[in-house]
């Protein structure tokens, strides 16, 4: 019993330490050995003001799913109500909640088609446009991790070639593909 809390206790201390400690068995008995870990250095979190965090603002937006996915019929070709609220299957009174809000924050735009009685088509305004990276972002990631064995239901393509189109982040300095592993994060005024 003291042998396995001596052990424990110098393992804990060990791994507080950097080091990790590997046990060995033999007919002798047990014995523990110190391994050296190399660790990468884990840059520090920037540090800002939650309430000023851009994620956080534009999810306030946003609002919620039935927000996004209005967003998306939208992007896609559906620009009356009717079309919408048949497309998504969402209550009238949600989907003229949602179209006030993202009319409210410039995203959408009404633009009139009939007049007696007042009928209304909505469009992408520019900053609407500017979600597309992020609609087709969120499609990409559902089209690899959540949807059938084929794919997603819609494909996105380019209109000029008709390939796929896909979401990249690019380094806005070079034009070079950057992958998680090759940014860091600071504090917009730590420089």
């Amino acid at each position: 019993m003291a042998r396995a809390y001596a052990a424990r206790s110098t393992r804990s201390a060990a791994a507080n330490s950097g080091l990790l400690t590997e046990t060995h068995c033999s007919k002798e008995g047990f014995s523990l050995q110190l391994t050296v870990l190399h660790l990468a250095v884990v840059p520090a979190y920037p540090q800002f003001e939650p309430s000023a965090c851009s994620v956080a603002r534009t999810l306030d937006v946003l609002g919620d799913t039935w927000s996004i996915l209005v967003l998306r019929d939208v992007l896609l070709g559906a620009h009356r109500f009717d079309q919408i609220q048949e497309h998504l299957d969402i209550a009238r009174n949600v989907l003229a909640a949602r179209l006030k809000r993202l009319v409210a924050h410039g995203l959408l735009e009404k633009r009139q088609y009939q007049a007696h009685p007042p009928r209304f088509e909505y469009h992408l305004t520019r900053k609407g446009l500017d979600l597309q990276p992020v609609l087709i972002g969120l499609m990409q990631w559902g089209d690899r991790y959540v949807a059938d064995a084929g794919g997603g239901p819609v494909v996105i393509e380019h209109r000029a070639c008709g390939h796929p189109v896909r979401a990249v982040t690019l380094c806005e300095a070079c034009d070079e593909p950057v992958s998680p592993r090759q940014i860091t994060a600071r504090s917009r005024d730590s420089r």
